[in-house]
């Protein structure tokens, strides 16, 4: 086995722009946990089917060995990523040396064993200590949520946390993270959030210690947020929760929209409903209805004409786009 053996890790669940790096971003000091400040994506690094469409790829391998090989992705990513709108500046942070180091020091024989050598290898490579086998695992992946049932599998005694944030308020916040290069294609976003959503109804049913925490609650309740998530996690609810960092340094947050925050804070949480177009609503009707209503959602109706709803371009659509959004939104009709 590996040298580090994990206990009761927490798992944070949810689409992109959800609300998942806020959750993280809030239990990053407390004193009984250790909070990984990026995204490892064990399952698509290792080469597992992802179908969540924003990190999609087929199968690349089925062995543990053949699995520990593909891991070293996580560097060749995580050290060059500069996207303005991700959870954490960590490109540069991680030491190959140190992480090669670790991962090529045992050879793991079941998967439980290479994930633990990969959290201990992440954990060493950005920290340059060993792993704090006293404190609790905080991790969270957007594809984690497919595999939440082979995570109870691996870990009888994990937690998952999953953050539910409005379908039409996260639909319009990630096609603005994404719209560096004009108005994009809108189709890999609502497949990816009917992925999260539909895995999120699954795992409800099939598995305990699964809690949902509403975005809107968490920033327009804090406090009682706070409480009850650690309530959930069976640790004490100490003040530094309402302090979002980053390895310990303040967090200034990933929101699509311009500035940063210094706590959490609900003034633009229905600044969405400036933004968002007939189309945008039509196509979350379509494909996200059922989570709409689930979690009590206002549904929105469209303001105007059925043929506007349709046809009319968006600001800095290109024609290829323009194409490809129309026919993606006919094919929801039969999804």
């Amino acid at each position: 086995m590996s040298k580090l053996e994990i206990s009761k890790p927490v798992f944070l669940l949810g689409s992109h722009k959800s609300g998942t790096s806020l959750v993280r971003s809030l239990l990053d000091e407390h004193p009984e946990l250790v909070v990984f400040p990026s995204e490892i994506h064990f399952f698509q690094y290792s080469g597992y089917w992802v179908d969540y469409s924003l990190r999609k790829q087929r199968p690349k391998a089925f062995s543990v060995v053949d699995r520990k090989n593909l891991l070293k992705r996580f560097l060749d990513e995580e050290n060059q990523c500069t996207d303005p709108y991700g959870a954490s500046d960590m490109a540069g942070k991680y030491d190959e040396g140190t992480f090669n180091a670790v991962i090529n020091g045992y050879e793991p024989e079941s998967l439980r064993d290479l994930f633990e050598l990969y959290v201990e290898a992440i954990y060493e490579s950005y920290s340059r200590k060993p792993y704090p086998v006293n404190k609790r695992l905080v991790e969270k992946s957007v594809e984690n949520v497919e595999f939440a049932p082979l995570l109870r599998r691996l870990y009888p005694d994990c937690k998952f946390i999953h953050i539910v944030r409005n379908p039409y308020a996260t639909l319009v916040s990630i096609r603005r993270s994404r719209s560096d290069l004009g108005y994009p294609y809108l189709g890999r976003i609502a497949m990816s959030l009917r992925n999260s959503y539909y895995n999120l109804l699954k795992n409800q049913d099939i598995l305990d210690n699964y809690l949902v925490v509403k975005y809107e609650d968490l920033v327009s309740f804090p406090q009682e947020s706070i409480t009850h998530i650690s309530d959930f996690l069976g640790i004490a609810s100490d003040p530094l929760m309402l302090t979002p960092t980053l390895l310990g340094q303040p967090w200034g947050g990933n929101s699509s929209a311009d500035g940063t925050f210094k706590g959490i804070s609900a003034s633009r949480i229905e600044s969405w409903t400036q933004e968002i177009s007939d189309f945008e609503i039509v196509l979350a009707n379509q494909a996200l209805g059922p989570v709409i209503r689930h979690f009590s959602y206002e549904p929105l109706t469209p303001k105007h004409s059925v043929f506007r709803q349709r046809f009319q371009p968006h600001l800095g659509e290109r024609p290829e786009t323009y194409i490809r959004n129309r026919l993606f939104r006919w094919l929801m009709k039969s999804i």
